[in-house]
Order: C-alpha cells, then structure tokens, then sequence
C-alpha cells in the first residue's frame, strides 16, 4: 500500500503548511477504525455475551486479516523496498517484532479459574465449602450443589470475558503499531504534494481501518458489554495514525525506517494471529478446528479483498 509513498523530509518540506494537511487527512483515515467498532456494537449486547461462537468466529476472522494482512500487504512492501532495506535486516525487524509481542504477552497474563474465583457453600449453613465437593443435604436435596455448579459456571463465563478482553487489548496494540506508519506514508504524501496525492492513499487507509474496527471492537464487546468501550478501544487504536505524522515531522524519518517498522509489525502481527488468536478462537468454537480455520480463511479473503480495492482506487499494481 506504500510501494508509490516515497519521504521527502528536508527541512523546507517539513516547514511548509502541508503539514496541517497531512494531520488532517491521517486523523480521517484514523477515526475509519471507530467506524468499524460502531458496526460491531450495532449487535444487541445481550445476544453477544450468550454466544462464545460468536466470539470464536470474530478471534478466527480477526486473525485470518491480520495475517492476510502480514502476508499480502506489510512484507511484498518490504520486499519491494529492498533497496532502502537489505533482506537480512528486514528478517531481523520481523524476529524483533515477534519477540516484543512475546514480551507482551507476558506483561498481561492470562487468567485462569482458581479456588478463590469461585464462591463455595456449605450443605448445612451455606458458608464455604471445597467447589466440585458432592454437597447434600440431610433429606439428600441436591440444591446445595446445583448452586455450586451455578457459582462455577458463574466464573468460567467471567474467565471467558476476561480473556476476551485480553486478546482485544492485545489486538488493539498490534493494529495501534501497525497504524503508526501509515500515519507517516499519509504525511509523506501530504508533505510531498498536499490534498492531490495525501487525499488517495488517505481514503484507501480508511477503506481497510474499517476492519481493523472491527477486529478491535468484538472482543472487548463481548468481554464488557459495553457500546463505549468497544468503540473507544477502536477509536484510539486509530487515531495513533496522527501520531505517525508528528513522529515523521519531529524525527524526520525516512523510508529506510518506515521498512523496519513494517517488517517489525508484521512479526507482530503473525505471532498475535498464531499464538493468540487462533487457539482462543478453536477454545470458543468448541474446539472445532473446521469451523475456527474457515474462519482465518474468510479473514485472508476479506483483507485480499480489501487491498485489491484499495490499490485498484488507487491505480497501484498488485
């Protein structure tokens, strides 16, 4: 998508007023992202929360995009831009961004059930009690041990959400990195030529944020119920792209760095879809690997799909 972005970042482009431009026009494309968190909310709260499918499909599609992503759209632009970027260094930026979500990941852990998520009763006077203990009372009512087991599906439903928020966090950091350049290749354009040619790849960049709105929105819908959280989360995922036009303009990057950041992404991005997407999404769809990797092939599709009309609007040759 950034192969026709070339930087010009000497000290007269960056002091002209196509700066407010190219602030502008990433700022546009950037709130695309809240866009898709509104079409996820549009779904009622309650049939959200009592669907783990639900959720299973949206974690396998969101992963089969961000790989499609990686694969059809960040690593063909490093390859194309090898000249600014040897193979080799290009290699270690996608290893390097693999291990910081690694690091990520172990920064948030992941949640788990134990004694102390789950309240226990006595079979006599309902104080505490071991959970998965066989609690009878003296007639033999069962009672007491069907609220135990309500107690403890009571909390797996919460370790659910709490991973589903987990992995929309972790979503929404990734795309947040990955839309960091692309708010540098609007600046690039902008500065370059203004509207004429920050316009185009502007409206291309909100063709596909919309997506990524999604992706972001689902999880933390799912996990919080809540409208304005889900659109929030998407909102500022994407609106870290104005920030890549104050980054190119303070630090005056160059192409050679956008290549490392796009590899760096990449890496992230795989390592979210295959350690972190697609075993959530198996463990929600029943452990259904079938209906999970139908899923990441939509995903792949979707995000074709998408660039293809992106570069055809464009006029960019895939």
């Amino acid at each position: 998508m950034f192969s026709s972005t070339r930087f010009r970042t000497s000290q007269e482009a960056l002091m002209t007023p196509n700066w407010l431009v190219a602030l502008s026009l990433s700022t546009a494309a950037g709130l695309a992202t809240a866009l898709g968190g509104v079409l996820v909310v549009a779904v009622p709260a309650t049939k959200v929360a009592s669907s783990e499918r639900w959720l299973g499909r949206w974690q396998s599609t969101t992963a089969g995009f961000m790989l499609g992503l990686s694969l059809f759209d960040l690593l063909p632009e490093v390859f194309r831009a090898r000249d600014e970027l040897s193979v080799s260094k290009s290699a270690v930026c996608f290893v390097v961004g693999a291990l910081l979500f690694a690091l990520l990941e172990r920064l948030v852990p992941e949640p788990s059930i134990t004694k102390t998520n789950v309240t226990r009763f006595d079979a006599t006077n309902m104080s505490k009690l071991v959970p998965g203990t066989e609690v009878l009372s003296a007639t033999g009512d069962r009672t007491k041990r069907a609220v135990v087991e309500i107690e403890e599906g009571a909390a797996r439903q919460k370790l659910s959400r709490t991973l589903a928020l987990r992995s929309g966090l972790l979503t929404a950091v990734s795309l947040a990195l990955h839309n960091l350049p692309e708010g540098m290749a609007v600046a690039a354009s902008a500065l370059s030529g203004g509207f004429r040619l920050g316009l185009p790849l502007a409206i291309g960049i909100a063709l596909h944020n919309a997506p990524e709105g999604c992706a972001i929105a689902a999880p933390v819908y799912v996990a919080t119920q809540s409208r304005a959280q889900a659109v929030g989360w998407a909102l500022a995922s994407g609106l870290v792209e104005p920030l890549g036009v104050l980054f190119l303009v303070w630090f005056r990057l160059n192409q050679r760095v956008l290549t490392g950041l796009l590899a760096g992404v990449a890496g992230i991005m795989t390592m979210l879809s295959c350690v972190e997407l697609i075993p959530e999404a198996i463990r929600h769809c029943d452990h259904q690997k079938s209906s999970a990797f139908l899923g990441v092939f939509l995903g792949m599709l979707l995000m074709l799909m998408t660039l293809t009309l992106v570069r055809w609007s464009l006029g960019v040759n895939l």
